[in-house]
């Protein structure tokens, strides 16, 4: 004799959450994405690469237009108009690069000690320290 074994369906009653939406690029993030978890929001891996990038890249146009001043995080984020955030990973990306200096010093905007960047002034075919 077969006996009736007693199935769950209240998993098929329950609606099914919608995917989430990429905030940099307003897409979709489908399963199966790569995507970049970041506190309480995913975004595809491309875009936020491509976030990184861009700071990165405004960061370092700041500092060549101010060569010889040193930027803390703070202002530099002030300056470019985006979060702290976005300066603190962009710079990080920036760390391994020969463009910029990142030491402790005064920031020259806010007169802070604080952790700093500056560009790499090249000459004669090597980086010059300019202190």
């Amino acid at each position: 004799m077969l006996t009736e074994r007693l199935i769950d369906r209240s998993l098929n009653l329950m609606p099914i959450a919608p995917d989430p939406i990429c905030p940099a690029c307003g897409s979709r993030i489908v399963s199966g994405s790569v995507v970049f978890y970041n506190d309480d929001h995913l975004t595809h891996i491309d875009c936020h690469n491509g976030i990184l990038t861009d700071a990165a890249d405004k960061i370092v146009a700041v500092l060549a237009r101010h060569p010889a001043a040193d930027f803390c995080h703070t202002c530099l984020a002030g300056e470019l108009n985006i979060a702290h955030e976005a300066v603190q990973k962009g710079i990080v990306r920036l760390r391994t690069s020969a463009e910029v200096t990142i030491r402790i010093g005064d920031c020259s905007r806010c007169q802070r000690p604080r952790v700093t960047v500056r560009a790499r002034i090249f000459g004669r075919g090597r980086a010059v320290a300019d202190d």
